[in-house]
C-alpha cells in the first residue's frame, strides 16, 4: 500500500478456561476456518500461528499471534505455570451451555492468572453461541466478568465461526500497544518438581504434571519442541488424561526414556525413568 509503513510483531496469547468449553477449537475455527465436533483433550500446551494485518492510519503491522491452547485440568499445575510465562493477551473461555464453567473463571482461571502474575490485555468469550436450547446463561453474566477485567465479553462458536474472526482481530488490536514482541520460542521455565509433588499425597494426573514437566526441563529445548515430543508419546499409549492410569502412565514414562537415551546418554535416562516410576508407585 503506498504511503503505508510496515512492521512486523509478534505476540503470544494464552486461551484459558475449563476443560470442553472448546478452546481448541475456537483456534482451528480462526486459523484454519474448520471445525470438528469431536473433543479431544489437550495435553500440555498446544501452539498454532496465524498473521494478520492490522492498519491504521499511516502504519500497517503484520501481527504473528502464537496461540497457546492451555490444559484445561487444574491438576497440571506446573504445565500451567510454564505456558502463561511471557503470555501478552489471553482470551478467557467458557460454555454458555455449563454455566459452572463462567463461574470457574472467576473463581479459578483469573486467581491464576494473577497469581503467576499475567496482567495483560484480555478479552471473555462464551462459546457454544449456536446451542441456543442448551444455554444456561448470556451475554450480560459474560459483561458482568468481562467488566471485573476492564474488558468485553462476547458470544461466539466454533461450530459456525460467529465473532471468532472479530474477538482475535479484537485482541491483536490491543496487544499492539503493550510493548515489544516475544521471541518465537521460550525455554520452559525452571520449576522445582520434587518439591512441588512432595506437598500431600500426589493424584496420578499431579505425578503426569511433574513427569511432563520434568522431561520437558531436562530437554533443554524451547517449550514447544519439547511439549509437542511428549504429545505425541502419550498419544502412542493412547494415555487419556482425563481418566489417566497407572499402566498407561508407565508406558508413557518408557517412551520418554526411549527419546531421552539419545538426548541425555543411557545413564541419565535410565535415572529419570526411575524416579518417574517411583512416582507413580507413589499414588
Amino acid at each position: 500500500m503506498a504511503g503505508v509503513q510496515t512492521r512486523e510483531v509478534r505476540k503470544k496469547v494464552v486461551l484459558l478456561g475449563d476443560h470442553a468449553v472448546g478452546k481448541t477449537s475456537c483456534i482451528k475455527r480462526f486459523v484454519t476456518d474448520t471445525f470438528d465436533d469431536k473433543y479431544i483433550a489437550t495435553l500440555g500446551t498446544k501452539i498454532s500461528r496465524k498473521t494478520m494485518q492490522i492498519t491504521h492510519q499511516a502504519s500497517a503491522t503484520m501481527l504473528e499471534l502464537m496461540i497457546w491452547d492451555v490444559i484445561g485440568q487444574r491438576d497440571f499445575e506446573m504445565i500451567l505455570s510454564s505456558a502463561f510465562r511471557g503470555a501478552q493477551g489471553a482470551l478467557l473461555v467458557c460454555d454458555l451451555t455449563r454455566k459452572q464453567t463462567l463461574e470457574s473463571l472467576r473463581e479459578y482461571w483469573m486467581a491464576k492468572m494473577y497469581s503467576e502474575g499475567l496482567e495483560v490485555p484480555m478479552m471473555v468469550i462464551g462459546n457454544k453461541a449456536d446451542l441456543v436450547d442448551k444455554r444456561e446463561y448470556g451475554l450480560d453474566e459474560i459483561n458482568e466478568l468481562a467488566l471485573e477485567l476492564g474488558s468485553e465479553g462476547f458470544l461466539t462458536s466454533a461450530k459456525t465461526g460467529e465473532n471468532i474472526e472479530k474477538v482475535f482481530e479484537m485482541l491483536g488490536g490491543r496487544l499492539l500497544g503493550t510493548g515489544v514482541s516475544t521471541p518465537a520460542r521460550q525455554k520452559v521455565p525452571r520449576i522445582a518438581v520434587e518439591q512441588k509433588l512432595s506437598s500431600g499425597r500426589p493424584t496420578l494426573s499431579k505425578v503426569l504434571d511433574a513427569i511432563i514437566t520434568d522431561f520437558c526441563q531436562g530437554m533443554g529445548r524451547d517449550a514447544e519442541y519439547a511439549m509437542a515430543i511428549a504429545r505425541q508419546q502419550a498419544k502412542a499409549v493412547n494415555l487419556d488424561i482425563n481418566n489417566p492410569t497407572k499402566t498407561h502412565a508407565m508406558a508413557l514414562v518408557n517412551k520418554l526414556m526411549k527419546v531421552e537415551l539419545g538426548a541425555l546418554g543411557q545413564a541419565e535416562a535410565m535415572r529419570k525413568l526411575e524416579k518417574r516410576k517411583n512416582w507413580i508407585h507413589q499414588v
